[in-house]
C-alpha cells in the first residue's frame, strides 16, 4: 500500500511538474525572444536592437505658421505636399538624382532659409504594399495563432507596429503571439539603423534614422491609406524655427493622391495658362516639377523647366540641380542662354558653353538660309514681272495694228 502511494504521488508529481512545464514553455520561449537569446524552428529572427520592442512618443510641437496664403500644394509623384514658394524668405529648390545602374530617379526638394542656408530637404518615396507575415513563421502557421492574428484588422495591425510596448511575459498566450508578429513586422518594416519610432497617429508612423550632419535630424514616414503605405523622408535643422515650421506643415497637411501620366498633361496646361512673372520664378517651376514628377522619362517637362528658369532672376539653385541631373541623364543640358554665378562643375559649364555655342551657329544657319530664300524669292518675283510685262506688251488684237 505505501508503494502504491509512492508511486502515485511520483506519478501525480512528474504530470504537474510536465503540465507546468508545457504550460510555462511557451512564456520561457517568450521572454527569450524578446531578449534576443532563442532561436528555434518555430520562430527565428536575426539578432535584433532593444529598440525594435518600445515606441517613443512623437512630439509635434504647434509653431505660428503665419500666413497660410503663402503656402501652395503641389502633387510631387503620389504625394500632395505644402510648399511656401510664395513666401519671400524662403527659397526651394528641387533634388533630382539619377541612379545610372536601376535607371530610376530620385526626387526631393531643399527649402533655404536666411541667407540660403538649408533649413529643410524631404525626399519621396515610392509606395509600396504590406504584405501579410502570417507564412513566414512556424508559429504563425498553428491553428490557434492564425485564428488569433487573422482576428487582427490591418488597421490594427499597421498602428500598433509604431505604438504597441513590446515587454513583459506574463501576458495572455494570444498577446505572446500577436507581439511576435508585430515584432515579426517591425524587423521586416524599420531599417536596421532605426535609432527611434513612435505613432503620429492612427495611420502614420515615424521612424528616426542617424544623420551625417548631426545639425539635423532625419526621419522617414509612413502613412498606410487605401492599403498603401506612402513614405517619405524629411531632414530638419535641429533648434531652427523655420525648419520646425516646415517639419509640421509636412507632417500635418501632406496627402497622398495616385499620379499617372495624364495627370502630367493637366499640370502641364495649368502652367501654360501662368503669366509670364510666375512662369519664370520658383513656383512655375513646380508646376512642371510636378508635371515631370508623374511622367519622369519625358524630357519635354525638364526641358521648360531650365528654359524659363533661365529667363527669370536669382534661380541659379534650381538652375544648377537641374543641369548636373540632366548632363547626368541625357548628357545635355539643355540650356537656352548664358545665367551667371552658377556654382557647377567645370565640366557642366563646358557643355553648356558647348551647347551654346551650337545653337549660335544653328541659328547662323537657318538666318542665313532665309537671307538666301528671301533673296532669291525677289529675284523670282522681278523675273516674273518682268515676263507678265513683256506679254502685256506683246499682246495685239487680230482687228488692230500698232504703228511706232
Amino acid at each position: 500500500m505505501k508503494k502504491i502511494i509512492i508511486v502515485t504521488t511520483l506519478f501525480f508529481s512528474v504530470f504537474i511538474a510536465a503540465g507546468a512545464f508545457v504550460f510555462a514553455l511557451p512564456y520561457y520561449m517568450y521572454n527569450k525572444t524578446i531578449k534576443g537569446g532563442y532561436k528555434s524552428s518555430w520562430y527565428h529572427v536575426d539578432d535584433f536592437s532593444p529598440i525594435m520592442l518600445s515606441p517613443n512618443k512623437v512630439d509635434l510641437e504647434v509653431p505660428n505658421i503665419g500666413n497660410e496664403d503663402l503656402w501652395q500644394k503641389f502633387q510631387l509623384k503620389d504625394t500632395y505636399v505644402p510648399l511656401p514658394v510664395k513666401n519671400p524668405f524662403y527659397y526651394v529648390a528641387p533634388i533630382l538624382d539619377y541612379d545610372e545602374n536601376n535607371k530610376r530617379t530620385r526626387l526631393g526638394l531643399t527649402v533655404y532659409g536666411t541667407g540660403l542656408r538649408e533649413i529643410s530637404k524631404i525626399f519621396f518615396v515610392s509606395n509600396a504594399v504590406m504584405n501579410s507575415e502570417l507564412r513566414s513563421q512556424e508559429l504563425f502557421k498553428l491553428p490557434v495563432v492564425a485564428r488569433i492574428l487573422k482576428n487582427k484588422s490591418s488597421e490594427q495591425v499597421w498602428k500598433d507596429m509604431f505604438s504597441k510596448q513590446i515587454g513583459e511575459w506574463n501576458i495572455p498566450f494570444s498577446e505572446m503571439a500577436y507581439n511576435l508578429y508585430i515584432l515579426q513586422l517591425r524587423l521586416k518594416l524599420f531599417p536596421n539603423s532605426i535609432m527611434s519610432f513612435g505613432s503620429l497617429n492612427e495611420t502614420t508612423g515615424i521612424i528616426k534614422l542617424p544623420s551625417k550632419n548631426k545639425d539635423y535630424i532625419t526621419e522617414l514616414v509612413m502613412t498606410r491609406t487605401r492599403g498603401v503605405v506612402y513614405s517619405y523622408l524629411i531632414m530638419t535643422e535641429k533648434n531652427n524655427r523655420d525648419s520646425n515650421v516646415l517639419r509640421y506643415k509636412f507632417l500635418q497637411d501632406i496627402e497622398f493622391r495616385p499620379g499617372s501620366k495624364s495627370l502630367a498633361s493637366i499640370i502641364y496646361k495649368e502652367f501654360k495658362a501662368l503669366p509670364f512673372k510666375k512662369k519664370v520664378d520658383h513656383e512655375g517651376m513646380f508646376y512642371l516639377m510636378s508635371a515631370f514628377s508623374h511622367d519622369l522619362e519625358n524630357r519635354k517637362y525638364l526641358k521648360q523647366m531650365i528654359y524659363w528658369l533661365e529667363r527669370g532672376e536669382d534661380n541659379q539653385k534650381q538652375l544648377k540641380a537641374l543641369y548636373e541631373f540632366a548632363s547626368k541623364k541625357y548628357g545635355k543640358v539643355f540650356t537656352n542662354r548664358l545665367v551667371e554665378g552658377l556654382e557647377v562643375d567645370p565640366e557642366i559649364l563646358l557643355q553648356r558653353n558647348i551647347e551654346l555655342e551650337n545653337a549660335r551657329e544653328i541659328k547662323k544657319i537657318k538666318n542665313r538660309k532665309v537671307e538666301t530664300e528671301v533673296r532669291s524669292l525677289s529675284q523670282e518675283e522681278i523675273y516674273k514681272e518682268r515676263v507678265e510685262s513683256s506679254k502685256k506688251n506683246k499682246r495685239i488684237s487680230p482687228n488692230r495694228m500698232i504703228m511706232d
